[in-house]
Order: C-alpha cells, then structure tokens, then sequence
C-alpha cells in the first residue's frame, strides 16, 4: 500500500491494482484540518464525527432573522464537510450530530462561552498591533531557566 494527500486526507492506494478511492466532490486546499475556514467563494466547514451518520451546520444569520441547516457530505474515516457560499466572517454556528447540536471543537472564537456557538473568524483581517514589541532578557531568563532545569536526563 501507498498513500495519496487528497486535500488534507491521506488514502490508502493499493498498489497492485494502482486503484485509489474517489471523492464525488471538488478538493479544497484547507490551511487547517477541521473548523470553518474562509476560502475564495465562501466558508468551508469541517468536521470529524466518526459516530454520527449525518451532520448539519446551524448557521445564524443575522440579515435574515433566523437559522440555515446545510448538511455537511461524508467523507472518509469518519469527517464531514461543506461548502456555504453565503457564508461570511462573524457569523455563529453550530454542528447539528445525531446525539445533538454542539459547538465546533476546533472554533477559533467562542463568544458566548464554550457551550454557545462558535463564530467564523478571519484570521487574515486581524490587524496585529505588537511589531515594536522586544524582548527582554529577564524574561528570556524566565523562559528558558525552567525548560534547562527540567530537560531530558536532568532528573534523576
């Protein structure tokens, strides 16, 4: 057996009969494994929940006053997956299992808590405000002073 990246999944090739498993759906370059991720046309959402056999996206709209559910589609070992076109920075979702509707476990911002629904973040639009930020040497001290004091070997 060899493996084949197909997006940011690795499947089995059988060698023998040069035969590698198709996906029925276009393949997205994705930074990160899992979670709603911004890309070109809209939002692609991610996730793994290998015990469920359907899972839908909750997404909150707050133009139109209410929820849209997308399915997500089956992919292999267990992960699903979707795009949503109309899906923009700053809007809430959820996952919708088989055992229940819970936020995303790999969300990058939780507004109402760890148990509310998760928001798209655009990591790209975050505009960074520590470029003259320098660091000390007492605090280079402090970091490194634990990790030399507790280094492999240094306990016995």
């Amino acid at each position: 057996m060899s493996y084949v990246m197909v997006g940011d999944q690795k499947l089995q090739r059988d060698v023998r009969t040069r035969k590698t498993p198709v996906t029925t759906r276009n393949v997205l370059k994705r930074r990160l494994p899992v979670g709603a991720e911004i890309v070109g046309n809209g939002v692609h959402f991610r996730v793994w929940a290998p015990r469920s056999r359907r899972v839908s996206v909750h997404l909150d709209s707050p133009s139109n006053g209410g929820t849209k559910i997308v399915p997500l589609g089956a992919e292999a070992d267990g992960y699903f997956s979707g795009l949503i076109a109309d899906a923009k920075a700053g809007m809430l979702y959820k996952y919708e299992l088989d055992s229940g509707i819970f936020p995303d476990p790999a969300s990058r911002y939780q507004p109402d808590g760890p148990q509310g629904p998760s928001q798209i973040v655009d990591p790209s639009a975050f505009r960074w405000t520590d470029k003259a930020w320098r660091v000390t040497v007492l605090l280079m001290r402090m970091i490194r002073w634990p990790a030399a004091r507790y280094a492999p070997g240094r306990l016995r």
